[in-house]
């Protein structure tokens, strides 16, 4: 039970690093406009339904990213639960950005990204800690 928790908070731990680094990237390499704060909501809409490839590819580079690391961490910490806690930390993953989603209308495309990334490649991560245990021994 322990290590369960322990991979499962490392896991969340190592995708919400990595996620933030990736979004302080975007934002440092695509700065959102000037009348763009989060007091203009209408703005914010806007913009996110416009919004340019470049900020939109990285942040799907970022919820992959994530949920690799977040799936290889688990997968790690505890091999033979890997793949268990790997997919909770996937839905937590879903189920945050899903909730951040609906405080500001997002395009449909902004909504099938984290659906369909988070618990896909944090499955996939916790299958790339399996064979790295798997060539060490």
């Amino acid at each position: 039970m322990k290590q369960s928790l322990m991979s499962i908070v490392g896991g969340l731990f190592a995708a919400g690093i990595l996620s933030a680094l990736i979004n302080m990237a975007n934002r440092f390499l695509f700065p959102l406009p000037m009348e763009i704060t989060a007091e203009n909501i209408a703005g914010l809409e806007a913009y996110l339904a416009s919004m340019p490839a470049g900020p939109y590819l990285m942040s799907l580079a970022g919820m992959v990213l994530a949920g690799l690391a977040g799936g290889f961490t688990a997968g790690v910490i505890q091999p033979e639960r890997g793949y268990r806690n790997a997919l909770v930390i996937g839905a937590f993953y879903t189920m945050f950005t899903v909730m951040g989603m609906t405080m500001v209308q997002h395009p449909l495309k902004l909504w099938i990204s984290p659906i369909a990334s988070y618990i896909p490649f944090a499955l996939a991560g916790a299958y790339f800690a399996s064979l790295s245990k798997q060539e060490a021994q």
